[in-house]
């Protein structure tokens, strides 16, 4: 059970956490660009708290197109060369700049797929017999490091390095999995409900 308490509150923490990241950085940077914006409020003829609603949507509408220009300069090639300079000289050596940078990543869909978040079932010996897995990384030439956990604490297992045409998707949660491996098999059919895929299948 403190397995699966912890494991459940991890898988919360995962989703949640990139998404708070996210929003506080787009509230920082607008409310930076709003404060510069300031003295425009006041030269502005309107009524009582109308100028500050403007001030916000331009603040908000010059992130937006501020964000627009750097992603369009990332799609060049001098573009990427010049941010991967800047990164490894000043940006890597700032405390948290790798995880805030992995988990805004990870919350637009363009980092990695965190760690035990899918559940595959991996063909290893090549026969009939099927694990039940997590995904823990994508590897080069398509291969996938896996955790296979045993019942009934899925704290113990074994770790497999497979090919991902020997990997199946399960469309169901992390929990639910785990729950099956702490019941040593029981309620397992849940696994299996909606379609399954190869992985990284359409």
């Amino acid at each position: 059970m403190r397995a699966f308490l912890i494991t459940t509150v991890m898988g919360g923490l995962v989703v949640v956490l990139p998404l708070t990241i996210f929003i506080w950085l787009i509230r920082t940077v607008v409310r930076a660009v709003a404060r510069v914006l300031d003295p425009v409020e006041r030269v502005l003829s309107l009524p009582e708290g109308w100028a500050a609603w403007v001030v916000d949507l331009t603040a908000f509408g010059i992130t937006l197109g501020c964000f627009f220009l750097i992603g369009l300069v990332m799609q060049t090639k001098t573009g990427k060369a010049f941010f991967s300079e800047l990164e490894d000289r000043l940006l890597e050596p700032l405390p948290l700049y790798s995880t805030l940078r992995d988990a805004v990543q990870q919350m637009l869909g363009q980092g990695k797929r965190p760690p035990f978040q899918e559940v595959v079932l991996a063909d290893v010996y090549g026969n009939q017999t099927r694990m039940l897995g997590f995904v823990v990384d994508e590897l080069p030439d398509d291969y996938l490091s896996l955790f296979v956990p045993t019942g009934p604490n899925p704290t113990n297992g074994f770790v497999f390095f497979c090919h991902k045409d020997q990997v199946t998707h399960l469309k169901a949660r992390p929990e639910d999995a785990v729950r099956v491996v702490i019941g040593v098999g029981t309620g397992a059919s849940a696994l299996f409900e909606g379609e399954d895929k190869p992985f990284g299948g359409k």
